[in-house]
């Protein structure tokens, strides 16, 4: 760009100094700048409202889990606006506690092989003091550490200061640059409204379940298959359990003074 972008010029009318482009060449490299400029604006404008594509990738999914499997997870709408999709782990053990999912008597749970059948139920992913995650920041597995104070509930159903907490943890930890591994991130959620709390232990995996990786990669590529399992098995609990607590029309008349 030229140094001498602007040219001083007398007009003869006012008789005062004006400055003018002097370098046609120079204004327009200037415009194009600007151009620029502005449209990189709206690019982060539109990233901070929409997410990142990775955003964007985990909220469809966790909204899609929530349509694909309606009786094992519910959302919760957070103060922000954003939804936040948890999955309904206390199902697995109350229903094991009815049926047997291991013998299955009614072949319920015959798309399910038998090792996923045993492991289930007795593994983190079927533990009442265990919740499942999904958001913008990604899957999050966290568990109570029954240890650091008094529950006196049958299972662990995060409300939204809860999740709001969860999320705090998972937000620091991926501005850190958190990223998939083993590592425990400890939070403490309050429980009898804040007058005392439990301490979660919570594993991060913020890339997309979208991603191969979750997949092709060996460890991941077995979360992935445990997941889908432990979403059906939950799918199938719940609708049976919804089925069973439906009234029939003569139940409901009888009801009525």
């Amino acid at each position: 760009m030229s140094d001498n972008f602007y040219e001083i010029e007398n007009n003869p009318t006012t008789g005062e100094d004006v400055a003018r482009v002097a370098d046609v060449g120079s204004a327009q490299e200037l415009a194009n700048m600007e151009n620029d400029m502005r449209n990189r604006e709206e690019e982060l404008k539109e990233t901070y409202e929409q997410g990142t594509e990775t955003e964007r990738n985990n909220l469809e999914i966790a909204d899609g889990l929530a349509q694909k499997y309606p009786h094992a997870f519910e959302q919760t709408v957070l103060q922000d606006g954003s939804k936040v999709t948890v999955f309904k782990n206390y199902l697995i053990p109350e229903f094991n506690n009815k049926y047997n999912i291991v013998t299955d008597p009614d072949n319920l749970f015959t798309s399910i092989d038998l090792h996923q059948r045993i492991f289930i139920p007795q593994g983190e992913l079927g533990s009442p003091y265990t919740t499942l995650l999904f958001s913008k920041e990604g899957y999050i597995i966290t568990i109570l550490n029954m240890n650091t104070g008094p529950f006196y509930e049958p299972y662990f159903k995060p409300n939204s200061e809860n999740i709001e907490s969860l999320l705090d943890t998972t937000k620091t930890v991926l501005k850190e640059g958190g990223n998939i591994s083993d590592r425990i991130y400890k939070t403490k959620i309050t429980f009898n409204n804040g007058q005392n709390f439990i301490t979660a232990s919570s594993r991060v995996f913020p890339l997309s379940l979208a991603d191969p990786k979750y997949r092709d990669m060996k460890d991941l590529g077995v979360i992935f298959k445990e997941l889908v399992n432990t979403f059906k098995i939950a799918e199938i609990i719940g609708k049976k359990k919804e089925e069973s607590q439906k009234l029939k029309p003569e139940e409901i008349l009888n009801l009525l003074p």
